[in-house]
């Protein structure tokens, strides 16, 4: 309408705006960090946080497909002209329906059930999302862990709450209980939860290498500290196995393993659950237990 806004315009251009947006954030949502990661170390991109992408992600997506179905109605006559027009060519358009449908099924269920090429496309979002994992202290001593208490934070790294306490004040870092969220105290000290865990990380006992590791040990040492997340070579490092140790006897369970993935990939990959993977690493002749 002349002087004013078209409805039809309006939407148009609400979803071609929308649709790039989503697009964009779709992108960054491919090569964006593990959450656990994102989350540990504040990551952000282009001063957005992951929290932030996502979020836009979203609501950019339900405009778009609000924008879409409000043009489908103003458009309504339109669309069933154009349905009795391909009524005509009833074969054909049968024929191109049916094969969008079916590149519709075969993509969902390719990508459920890990089918090339998609898997590689899903693998290679995962290889980008890692990489932004360069050390060990970029990974949190299990997943989410700014979300716990500090006191359970503290007790999940077999630190000493009250010790940890006392070298954050020390430190002048603003904490007033063990009770406060770990993630909490960071944003209120300007720092990441990855800053704030490295001013007490010396606190949390150190793998001794000369233990002689049981499955029992292993177990109290490790289980729930989000071990399958982070890469084999770095948990070896700090237990002071030394690479080609730890390799062949993986190699006799019958486990082989990368020193650059997670555990969790090399134990999916051999059947086996996370801790399993651990056990047959750190002990000489164990004999993993299979899911």
């Amino acid at each position: 309408m002349a002087g004013g806004i078209s409805k039809k315009g309006l939407t148009s251009w609400i979803s071609f705006v929308s649709f790039l947006i989503m697009g964009i954030t779709g992108i960054v949502l491919y090569f964006e960090p593990q959450g656990r990661v994102a989350y540990w170390t504040q990551w952000k991109f282009l001063g957005l946080s992951k929290t932030g992408w996502d979020q836009i992600h979203i609501t950019s997506s339900v405009l778009f497909t609000i924008a879409a179905i409000y043009h489908l109605t103003l458009n309504w006559r339109a669309f069933l002209s154009y349905l009795r027009e391909k009524a005509g060519e009833a074969i054909r358009f049968k024929a191109e329906a049916g094969v969008s449908l079916a590149v519709g099924i075969l993509l969902i269920a390719g990508t459920i059930y890990g089918v090339p090429p998609l898997s590689s496309i899903v693998e290679f979002s995962r290889y980008l999302k890692e990489g932004w994992v360069t050390s060990s202290e970029q990974e949190p001593p299990y997943g989410h862990a700014e979300l716990s208490r500090l006191s359970i934070l503290a007790r999940k790294t077999h630190m000493e709450p009250g010790a940890v306490l006392i070298a954050l004040r020390d430190r002048g870092i603003d904490v007033t209980s063990g009770d406060e969220v770990f993630g909490d105290i960071a944003r209120r000290n300007h720092m990441s939860p990855m800053e704030l865990f490295g001013i007490i990380s010396y606190l949390v006992p150190k793998v001794d290498a000369s233990v002689n590791w049981t499955p029992q040990s292993v177990e109290v040492r490790f289980e729930g500290t989000g071990i399958g997340h982070k890469e084999l070579r770095w948990i070896m490092k700090e237990a002071g196995v030394e690479e080609a140790v730890w390799i062949s006897r993986l190699a006799n369970a019958n486990i082989s393993a990368m020193s650059d993935e997670t555990i969790k990939q090399a134990a999916e990959r051999s059947g086996i659950r996370p801790i399993e993977l651990l056990k047959s690493a750190l002990i000489d002749g164990y004999v993993p237990e299979r899911e």
